[in-house]
Order: structure tokens, then sequence, then C-alpha cells
């Protein structure tokens, strides 16, 4: 018998033992009874996270999740990124006769710039040197002392992940997003691992998938080396995944409980995540009411949320302000979707952000609704050249 057959008669078993309806593990486990019922049947396939959520709702003790293996890619370590030159010529081989502590103070500096460059939008060049920063931190923490620069490699390799994610490079994003989890737990940091899986949740989300966005989210909530940064992000995975899937009370439970996480060390708490915007709740929950076709709330939220960020980050503006402009586009607000898309797209032209980019690409279908109006139908044409320059530089 094949996994998922196996699994399937042993989830239909211990839901009998349990005396529940499919109708009541269905809303568990966030499905239909009718998909649920193909399940048990064998007829549909499973994926290891949607195999672990059964098995927590119906406290199997790891009997369901055993059923259904992970892949390689998607163990909370992986293994790690493949090897390559371990300290590229650029640096020298001067480093190696520096103290570690001088070392560290050489790649921390140089941290700081890249990960501003990137807020930036420059994130196939910003990403390179986050990956040679991690490569160089690697290797020379094999070496007396070294171990004070792991911290500093599974950053860098975080970065390089984000990075990575937002020039459309997913392979290169999980495989670095994975490769900062098993650095972090190197170092004896174990938020590694847990902010590892709210990336995952968010690559998740970004490809559409909004089941298993919400098994990695809760997963990353569970894990008890969260710092309470990690799990206010974690619930804001969470709450977007819910309101992908239009369940208004859950997601609005999670944005509460983001906050009160986020509040719970300080907004500093943790080492891992977006520094660029100290709270992203707001972006958060404005993203959550446009998914709802709340456009006029949503864009009430977002106006002041984009205003507040700082200018040095053109990816986010780009990013956020093209949701911006798309919430007053679905709420007639023609005008100030021209206005505030128009400056989006400004900022998207400094950047190489593939995620800006889509955001554009929907509102300038938005725009289309409006073929009389001169300012949209230009602001129209300009993303469309902006999108072909992209493509064509690609």
């Amino acid at each position: 018998m094949s996994i998922f057959p196996r699994f399937g008669a042993a989830l239909r078993n211990l839901r009998e033992e349990r005396g529940l309806t499919l109708q009541a593990v269905a809303e568990l486990v966030h499905t239909s009874p009718s998909h649920l019922s193909r399940i048990e049947r064998g007829e549909r396939t499973v994926q290891p996270d949607f195999a672990r959520l059964c098995d927590a709702r119906l406290d199997a003790n790891g009997t369901l999740a055993s059923l259904v293996p992970d892949t390689p890619g998607k163990r909370d370590v992986p293994p790690s990124v493949p090897p390559e030159p371990p300290v590229p010529v650029e640096y020298g081989d001067a480093l190696a006769l520096r103290p570690v502590e001088d070392l560290l103070a050489i790649l921390e500096q140089r941290f700081t710039q890249v990960h501003r460059d990137g807020a930036g939008g420059f994130g196939l060049p910003a990403s390179r040197d986050a990956v040679t920063i991690m490569r160089v931190a690697a290797h020379y923490a094999d070496w007396p002392g070294g171990e004070l620069l792991l911290p500093l490699a599974a950053r860098a390799a975080e970065l390089a992940g984000w990075l990575a994610q937002d020039s459309a490079d997913a392979h290169a994003a999980v495989r670095l997003t994975d490769e900062a989890a098993r650095l972090g737990e190197r170092a004896g940091e174990r938020d590694a691992v847990a902010y590892a899986m709210v990336r995952h949740a968010e690559m998740k989300m970004y490809a559409g998938n909004a089941m298993e966005a919400l098994g990695y989210a809760e997963r990353a909530l569970g894990h008890d080396g969260a710092a309470p940064r990690t799990r206010g992000l974690a619930h804001h995975r969470a709450a977007q995944a819910y309101a992908m899937i239009g369940e208004r009370a859950a997601c609005r439970a999670h944005l509460d409980a983001s906050g009160e996480a986020l509040r719970a060390g300080g907004l500093h708490a943790g080492a891992y995540g977006p520094s660029t915007v100290l709270d992203p709740t707001a972006l958060v929950n404005g993203w959550c009411l446009y998914r709802f076709g709340e456009f006029r709330e949503a864009a009430e939220v977002l106006e002041k949320a984009v205003a507040e960020l700082p200018e040095y980050g053109a990816r986010l503006r780009g990013l956020f302000g093209a949701r911006l402009a798309r919430a007053h586009a679905e709420a007639g607000q023609v005008e100030r979707a021209i206005e505030t898309g128009a400056t989006a797209l400004a900022c998207a032209r400094q950047t190489r952000s593939a995620t800006a980019a889509g955001q554009l690409q929907r509102l300038s279908s938005l725009l289309s609704r409006y073929p009389a109006h001169p300012a949209a139908e230009t602001l129209r044409a300009a993303i469309v050249a902006e999108l072909r320059r992209r493509d064509e530089a690609a």
C-alpha cells in the first residue's frame, strides 16, 4: 500500500475512534468534508504539512505525521548549501591573519551596508554580497574562537534568501533559508530554525498555497526556540493564510496576537526578520483587509503605513505603494490610485523587486477599467513599459 492510502486509512480510523464526523475534522484542518473523504479513501495526495496539521488536531502523537515524511527540502534544518570556494578572492588571505573580533567587525560593517542595499531594492547584487559574507563567516567559524562568526553567517544566509525570493529565484530562496536555519542552530540560536519556518510560510503564501503557509506558521508558533519577534511574524503569516481562505475571525485573532507578541519582548527582540519596518502589523492588516474585499478600509490603513516607511526602503515603498494603489482602484478612488501608483512605479524603477513588479502588473490590469481616463491610461502604459524593460533585461 502506498503512503497516501495508508495515511487515509489511519486518518479515518483515528477519526472514528474519536467519534468525529467528516465535517468536524474538516473544520479542524481547514478543508472540505468531500476533500477529506477523498483523502481517507487514498484518492488524493497529502503534503507533509497537512499530515502534521491532522496529527496535531487529532492528538495523534506523531502517528499520522510519520506516515507522510518530509521531502529533503522541507526538513526543519535541511542539508547545507553545496560547497563553494570557501573565501572569495576579493576578501584576500589577509583576513586569516586578523583576530576573530576584527574579522567580525569588518563583516558586520559590510553586512549593515548590504542590508541597506537590499532594502533599497538592489536584490541580486545585495544577495550575492550576503552569500559572500555567509561563506566567509562560515569558513572562519571553524578557526579557534571563530564560533563568534556563526550568528552573522546565519543572518547573512537569511538575508540572502529573502533577497533571492524578491529576485524571483525561488530555488535559491528555499536553499538559503534552510542554510540560515542550519547555521543558526549550529550557533545555538534556535530562533533561526523557527524563523526559517516563518520564511517558508511567506514563500508558500506568495505561491498561493494558503494551507501550507498556515502549516509552517503554526509550526513556528509551536517552536519553543522562537523569539517574541519571530512569534509575532508567525502570527502575521497565519493571519494572511486565514485571509486567503476567508476566515475573518481567525485572521483577526492572529493579528491581535501578533501585536502582543511583538510588544512582549520589545520590537527588537529577535535577530531575524525585517528591520526596515519594526512593526509591520499595519501593512499586514491592510493586506488582509484587501483580501476580504474591504478596499476602502485597506486603503486607509495602508495610506498611513506606507507614509511611515523609510525613504531608503524603496523596495517596500514600491511593493506596498502598489498594493495601496490597487486598494484605491478597487474602491473606485481612481485619482488617488493614479497618484499612489505613480509613486510606487517611481520606487519600483529604482529596484529589481520581482514582488513589486507583480503588484504593478495587477495594478495595470485594474487601471484598464478606466480607458477614458487619460491619466489612468498614461500610468498603465508606463507600468507596461517598465514590465517590458525588466523582461528584456532578464
